[in-house]
C-alpha cells in the first residue's frame, strides 16, 4: 500500500513531527511505501522519507510520479490543505484527516472568531469530504466540536517505545521528584495554573516534594515561565531542554511526571513516561487522565490549582506507601500503546477506508 502522510513538520520540535518520526519507520518495516510531504521548511528530519511542498503545481507534479492509495493530512488549519485535498478529489484517492486535538472544545476557544468563520469558508467541506476522521481517543472524539460534519470516525492513538522495566535507586530517595518534561506553553500547559497549585503547597509547608521542569520554546515565554517561580527555589526549578541519554536518565531517576494541560490530542511525554514506569499526575484535558487512574498508573486532578496541589500532596502519600505498585502499573498499560501495535491497527485502518483489504 502506497500511503502519503502530509503535515507541517520540521521547522521545529512539536508533537505531530515526532509521531510521524515513529510511526513512519514502523509502517516502512511492515513492508508499505510510505512517503512525507511537510507544507513548511524541513530543518529537523532528514532521517524520514519527506519533501517539503508548498504550492499545488508542485503537489500535482509529485503525484504524476507517485500515486498514493491514501493520504493522512494531519491536523487543520494549514490553507494550503485546501489546495491539495481539491487535488485529491480530482484524482480520486481517499484522504483522511488525523486531528491531533486541533478541534476540541478548550482548543476551539483560541481565536474562536477566526476558526469560525475559516471552518464556514474552507475547513468544514475539507472535513465533510474526508473519507474518515481519526481520532486518538475516545475524549477527542467526545470533545470534537464539529464531528457530526463527518461521522466516519475512527480511533488510532499515538504511541510510545517499548523499554526494559527497570527502578532506580534515586527513586528511593526523598524528596519526592516530580517532573514536567514537555514544551514551555504557559496557557496551552496549564503551567500558570501548576505554579500556582506549587505555591499553595509551599503556604502548606509540605516536606520532602520537588519540582523539575524540562522544555524549550519561545524564548520570552521560557523567561516569563522561569521569572513565574521566583521565591519557590525549595520547591521548583526550571532546567531547560533535555534530550537524549540526559533525557532518559532523568525519566529514570524521577517519581512522578505532571501534565496539567488544558487541552491536548494525546500527549507524547505522558506516553513516554508511562513507558519508563513513570506514575503521572493528569488532568481531564490530556485525554489520558481517566485510562491512566483507572489503571492506577497515576492520578486524576481539576485544572484548578487547589485541586491540583491537593492531588499532588495525595499522590505523595499514596506513593510513597507502596512505589513498586504504581511504577508497575505504569508500564504495564504502556504496552498497549507500543508503536508496532499502533502501526499494525493504523494500516488495517488504512486499508478499509481505501478499499484494499
Amino acid at each position: 500500500m502506497k500511503i502519503l502522510h502530509i503535515a507541517c513538520i520540521g521547522h521545529h520540535a512539536e508533537g505531530i513531527g515526532t509521531v510521524l518520526q515513529k510511526l513512519v519507520p514502523e509502517q516502512l518495516s511492515l513492508g508499505q511505501d510510505v512517503r512525507i510531504i511537510t507544507v513548511c521548511v524541513n530543518q529537523l528530519y532528514s532521517n524520514l522519507p519527506i519533501v517539503t511542498i508548498t504550492r499545488r503545481i508542485n503537489f500535482l507534479k509529485y503525484l504524476s510520479l507517485w500515486m498514493p492509495d491514501i493520504v493522512v493530512f494531519h491536523s487543520m488549519y494549514e490553507m494550503i490543505y485546501i489546495q491539495f485535498y481539491k487535488v485529491l478529489i480530482n484524482l480520486n484517492i481517499p484522504y483522511l484527516v488525523q486531528m491531533h486535538g486541533a478541534l476540541s472544545i478548550s482548543n476551539y476557544r483560541k481565536n474562536y472568531i477566526r476558526k469560525l468563520i475559516a471552518n464556514y469558508l474552507f475547513f468544514n467541506t475539507f472535513l465533510k469530504k474526508a473519507a474518515g476522521i481519526i481520532y486518538l481517543n475516545e475524549q477527542e472524539y467526545n470533545n470534537c466540536v464539529v464531528k457530526e460534519i463527518n461521522p466516519l470516525a475512527v480511533i488510532i492513538p499515538n504511541g510510545c517505545d517499548l523499554r526494559p522495566f527497570s527502578l532506580s535507586q534515586e527513586q528511593s530517595k526523598p524528596p519526592l521528584e516530580i517532573v514536567y518534561v514537555g514544551r514551555i506553553a504557559i496557557v496551552h500547559k496549564a503551567l500558570d495554573v501548576l505554579v500556582e497549585a506549587i505555591r499553595i503547597i509551599q503556604l502548606l509547608n509540605v516536606e520532602n516534594i520537588h519540582f523539575s521542569f524540562y522544555g524549550n520554546g519561545d524564548r520570552k515565554e521560557q523567561a516569563i515561565f522561569s521569572e513565574s517561580l521566583n521565591g519557590l527555589e525549595k520547591y521548583a526549578e526550571f532546567k531547560g531542554a533535555i534530550f537524549g541519554d540526559e533525557k532518559v536518565k532523568i525519566m529514570t531517576s524521577c517519581n512522578m511526571f505532571i501534565l496539567t494541560s488544558r487541552y491536548e490530542g494525546m500527549p507524547m511525554g505522558v506516553l513516554e513516561a508511562l513507558s519508563f514506569g513513570i506514575p503521572c499526575i493528569l488532568t481531564p484535558g490530556t485525554n489520558l487522565a481517566d485510562s491512566v487512574e483507572i489503571a492506577g498508573a497515576g492520578w486524576k486532578t481539576e485544572c484548578v490549582a487547589q485541586a491540583i496541589a491537593e492531588c499532588i500532596i495525595r499522590s505523595a502519600n499514596e506513593y510513597s506507601m507502596n512505589p513498586q505498585k504504581f511504577h508497575r502499573a505504569a508500564y504495564e498499560i504502556s504496552k498497549k500503546y507500543d508503536w508496532r501495535t499502533i502501526a499494525v491497527q493504523s494500516l488495517n485502518c488504512y486499508r478499509r477506508f481505501c478499499g484494499i483489504l
